[in-house]
């Protein structure tokens, strides 16, 4: 019988690291990052104490059971485990900072296909018996990522996911979290480099599917805005449901009334603040309803849908309408209907929105999806920008053409001298070539263009200057409109 390698024993579970920890900076290559997910992914809820992990260099490299490990691939894995042992994680809150080892040992023996390593004792309170205040995720969704920096914004945004679905990130912090330094001062690079190759990564390997918007003061890029979703194209149903039951520690599902209890009357609890009413369906049911996307069975303009839903009163719904608003009453009246079982749907329902059960999920989605109408009004100005832009690049084109027609047509023998002049004196060679043509009185249009050009720059005042010498000052000074970088 084959006998199944460790990495697929542990793809499975869970990596489970304190908040704090995931917040610290630290600067690990790829392979030391896969070398800490693997050790990490060995650690059993009941351990006190950190033990010696034996990582298959063939799992670290992501080698398959028949791919050999070369000699330099060996080199590599003792130069990331040896880079380990002297490379440190930096946490500050406040004015205190830290500064600790990751792991205590790495060993290993030429000819053996695996390393020896075990975390530094200091490591402690953020891998071992973490109550609260964690991040935890499956490593399947991260073991296959080709970047280092894809692991560290999967966990930043991960840290979040699924309570809230955007983080947003001041663009230096960003940057010093991910240590890339001076590495990439152009955000153009930074872009390119680092953040479109982890969200490609993220979104084609991982659970969760990220977008993003860049946030500026001014022309200057300041911010990044990640905007986060289920990945339902790795997330199949089944697993989904598996893998929320095993998140249930971090999202604490609404309490639900049993079959056999149903005909009690649930128990009462602290109550939460409830959403203001309503009067008017909030935006974010009006970008849904005019993108045909709206998934809840709310109604259309404003009227009350044909049927109640099954099992609970239309008078009580009639009610709570007039007390939470309507939105959040349809809302709630969809997530109790399918409660099969609940018996007493109407009691429940009153329950449910007394106490909030779902305000949570409510407020998500009214997030979501305005965002979503966010994201399609930027769209829109942008595409309207561009509109606008190709208007008056246009418009510019055409306005130099006339206005060198219109130069060359005023132009007299003693600016043509003046202009033969400094072709005669001028280093470029290329331009001298048009003299015979001046000289025999039969100039081509490429002659004629840059004689234009020449009088442009020559016979313009300032304020003329200053109006063409660009699209951009063209555009303010024409239009009002400002040309974007």
């Amino acid at each position: 019988m084959k006998t199944q390698t460790s990495l697929e024993m542990y793809k499975d579970y869970k990596i489970v690291k304190s908040n704090e920890l995931i917040n610290s900076k630290s600067r690990f290559t790829l392979m030391q990052q896969r070398i800490i997910l693997l050790m990490a992914a060995r650690i059993k809820i009941t351990d006190a104490d950190f033990i010696p992990y034996h990582i298959s260099i063939s799992e670290i490299l992501g080698l398959g059971p028949n791919d050999k490990v070369k000699g330099q691939q060996y080199n590599d894995i003792r130069e990331a485990a040896v880079g380990l042992t002297n490379s440190a994680i930096y946490l500050q809150q406040g004015d205190k900072w830290r500064s600790m080892a990751f792991i205590s040992v790495a060993e290993g023996e030429k000819g053996k296909n695996f390393i020896t390593v075990q975390f530094s004792p200091q490591m402690k309170p953020f891998l071992l018996n973490l109550k609260d205040n964690y991040t935890s995720y499956f490593l399947k969704h991260v073991f296959s990522f080709r970047s280092a920096h894809s692991i560290r914004i999967y966990e930043l945004l991960a840290q979040y996911y699924p309570k809230i679905r955007s983080r947003k990130f001041d663009l230096e912090y960003l940057k010093d979290m991910l240590y890339v330094g001076d590495k990439y001062n152009r955000f153009f690079d930074f872009k390119k480099y680092v953040i479109e190759v982890s969200v490609k990564e993220i979104n084609a390997l991982s659970d969760i599917y990220v977008e993003y918007e860049v946030e500026k003061k001014g022309r200057k890029v300041v911010g990044l805005i990640f905007h986060m979703s289920k990945n339902v194209q790795n997330v199949p149903s089944e697993q989904e449901n598996q893998e929320d039951k095993m998140d249930m520690t971090l999202l604490p599902s609404p309490p639900m009334i049993p079959k056999e209890k149903a005909e009690k009357k649930p128990k009462k609890k602290k109550e939460k603040p409830v959403a203001p009413a309503m009067e008017e369906s909030p935006a974010w049911i009006v970008a849904e309803q005019e993108a045909g996307q709206l998934s809840l069975d709310l109604v259309a303009e404003g009227k009350a849908a044909a049927k109640p839903a099954t099992g609970i009163k239309p008078a009580t719904i009639q009610k709570l309408e007039q007390k939470y608003g309507k939105a959040l009453t349809d809302f709630y009246v969809k997530k109790v209907s399918a409660l099969d079982e609940v018996a007493n749907k109407t009691g429940y329902l009153i329950t449910a929105l007394k106490s909030g059960y779902y305000q949570e999920e409510f407020e998500g989605m009214s997030a979501e999806a305005d965002r979503k109408r966010k994201l399609a009004e930027e769209r829109e100005r942008k595409q309207s920008y561009e509109r606008k832009k190709q208007e008056i690049s246009a418009e510019y084109d055409e306005y130099l053409k006339n206005l060198k027609r219109r130069l060359l047509a005023e132009a007299t023998e003693d600016d043509q001298a003046e202009y033969l002049f400094d072709l005669e004196t001028s280093s470029n060679s290329y331009l001298k070539k048009f003299i015979a043509e001046w000289e025999a009185d039969q100039p081509s249009e490429t002659a004629l263009g840059f004689y234009g050009t020449w009088l442009i720059e020559n016979k313009l005042d300032d304020s003329a200057q200053e109006l063409i010498k660009s699209l951009a000052s063209y555009a303010k000074a024409k239009h009002g409109f400002e040309i974007e970088d």
